[in-house]
């Protein structure tokens, strides 16, 4: 018998340490089952959107052998159990199974049942796609059949659990006071690594205009003093007019020179109008550059809601990730650091005496 990949499935789990070890009805965690072109056939999915949960059947990309028994990690990874008795990936035949809760359809980018809200990743023009909560799947795991589940056929009140009950509620606290950087922080630091880079660009070219301008006003500074000293010498040439006016010939000589540097002294004060309308110019295109710079800062506030609201989910679905203790049970050195990769966020934690305690996060 060959299967069929149906579909892939698709999330933040990029590596399988994090990953949930079973499917868990409070689980935050939204996963896409996208469909394979050769199945995005919406008649395939017609009457889905009656049930609330589906049955993913699907296979352990990771593995390529099997073992008649296996260490689960609960039991502390040194007591061995019958690689049936678990829900081990090591398998003759690598089939998992999940339990699901279905939130949405989307087919062709577009939202035919559940809140679009949920997921607005860009799809292809066309596209088949469920989104689900609750699957402990890797990315890119093949999706070989989907099921739906029946509350009074597949629930069994009176199951016993084995070994497993043992660890059935076990769950750690999560603890974020000795992150150095938030996650709002983080992505709110390389957000505004762009903008700042285009406003150093602008305060450096301003920069410039303004050596410009203090030079052209050192100038003008120059200009007004030898009109004050023109100015100065008028008033010596009247005084001189009042004491040689018994030499008319000579004063109307010296006022025909004086009218010269009038006219002179106008020509320079008419300059310095010109130059005094560029300045008003220049201070106008200011006034529009702090226009601009006041918009980018509205848009950057807006990014940043948006970006908020994102982190919100993205640290909901971390603490839970952590609260289900993804280390192997065998693994119990409250001195060492481990590392967990979702969704682009690499975060660093210890645990100690039952409590997660976050280190850092990094990502984008």
């Amino acid at each position: 018998m060959t299967l069929k990949v149906i579909a892939y499935a698709r999330n933040g789990h990029t590596d399988k340490f994090g990953i949930p070890r079973q499917s868990r009805e409070e689980s935050p965690i939204l996963t896409r089952i996208i469909f394979e072109p050769e199945f995005r056939v919406a008649e395939a999915l017609r009457g889905i959107e009656g049930y609330s949960h589906l049955w993913l059947i699907w296979g352990f990309s990771k593995v390529d052998s099997w073992s008649p028994t296996v260490r689960p990690p609960r039991l502390g990874g040194n007591l061995r159990m019958g690689v049936f008795a678990t829900r081990s990936p090591y398998r003759p035949n690598p089939i998992g199974l999940s339990s699901v809760r279905l939130i949405a359809v989307r087919l062709n980018g577009k939202w035919i049942m559940g809140n679009g809200k949920l997921d607005e990743t860009p799809t292809e023009k066309s596209s088949l796609e469920l989104i689900v909560s609750g699957a402990d799947v890797l990315d890119g795991t093949p999706i070989y059949d989907i099921k739906p589940y029946l509350s009074f056929s597949d629930c069994h009140e009176d199951a016993k659990n084995g070994f497993a009950e043992e660890t059935r509620d076990y769950k750690l606290k999560v603890d974020w006071t000795d992150v150095g950087l938030t996650l709002d922080e983080c992505r709110a630091n390389n957000m505004l690594t762009t903008r700042l880079s285009r406003a150093n660009n602008a305060l450096l070219e301003r920069k410039t205009h303004d050596e410009t301008e203090e030079i052209k006003g050192k100038r003008k500074d120059y200009k007004i003093e030898d009109i004050e000293g023109v100015e100065e010498d008028i008033d010596g040439v009247r005084e001189e007019i009042e004491g040689v006016k018994e030499d008319i010939e000579g004063v109307r000589e010296e006022i025909e020179g004086v009218k010269e540097d009038m006219e002179g002294v106008r020509e320079e004060i008419e300059g310095v109008k010109e130059d005094m309308e560029g300045v008003r110019e220049e201070i106008d295109g200011v006034r529009e550059d702090m226009e601009g710079v006041r918009e980018e800062i509205e848009g950057v506030k807006e990014d940043m809601e948006g970006v908020r609201e994102e982190i919100e989910g993205v640290r909901e679905e971390i603490e839970y990730i952590l609260s289900q203790d993804p280390r192997p049970g065998y693994q119990d050195d409250p001195e060492r650091e481990y590392k967990l990769d979702y969704k682009g966020w690499n975060v660093a934690f210890t645990v100690v005496n039952g409590t997660v305690f976050v280190k850092k996060v990094v990502g984008h």
